[in-house]
């Protein structure tokens, strides 16, 4: 599951991505228009050079990488995020575009309850779910470093993990993945002799067509 599954659900009369705002030295700066330069700190994670705003030494990169899409180029090994071995350093600077966003509470209001329940709480257990999404985020939400790192769920909330700062640091976290999965209905047919289809238990029984 990564971040464009939830925003393709998200009702955007009631709540977007681009609401959400840091603010870095009293200026806002909004989720994918936020821009931010970094000359003193400027280590990044090798993976940051293929993504699509990627700017090294003013050089900008051509790649067309996505948040949740890897490049098919290794020859250097490792897109660890978290791993300072994989690490370069800019001869000047780097910028980065913010494309990291949070959210908990108006989420409720903008996700269906349905799909609200499947992506942030499990009826079977006592606590909420707790997961990575598979999409990378930089952050430009303080003036000294940069973050970079990955989206996740955590208790009924869009967050993320920083793994990398571009100081040159690294951490890591441990925490699952969920794998999401796309049934076309037309070739489906959707059968339930229980309750509400919610849990393994009463879960929806699919016959193909």
């Amino acid at each position: 599951m990564n971040i464009e599954d939830i925003e393709k659900v998200l009702d955007k009369t009631k709540w977007k991505p681009e609401d959400y705002s840091d603010t870095i030295n009293g200026i806002q700066f909004n989720t994918n228009m936020g821009i931010y330069r970094y000359d003193k700190t400027r280590y990044y994670p090798y993976i940051y050079k293929f993504e699509k705003n990627a700017n090294i030494d003013g050089i900008e990169s051509k790649s067309n990488i996505s948040r949740s899409m890897q490049p098919i180029e290794d020859n250097q090994g490792g897109y660890y995020l978290g791993s300072t071995y994989s690490r370069e350093q800019a001869n000047s600077y780097i910028e980065l575009t913010q494309s990291y966003w949070t959210e908990a509470q108006k989420l409720i209001d903008a996700i269906d309850n349905v799909r609200y329940r499947v992506l942030f709480y499990d009826s079977n257990v006592s606590n909420e779910l707790n997961f990575y999404l598979a999409s990378r985020f930089t952050r430009t939400a303080v003036s000294k470093e940069a973050y970079f790192g990955i989206q996740e769920i955590e208790k009924r909330n869009i967050a993320g993990l920083n793994l990398f700062f571009s100081n040159g640091n690294g951490t890591s976290v441990t925490r699952s993945v969920r794998p999401i999965v796309e049934v076309d209905l037309s070739k489906v047919k959707i059968e339930n002799t229980k309750s509400n289809g919610d849990t393994a238990v009463t879960g929806y029984v699919l016959t193909e067509i």
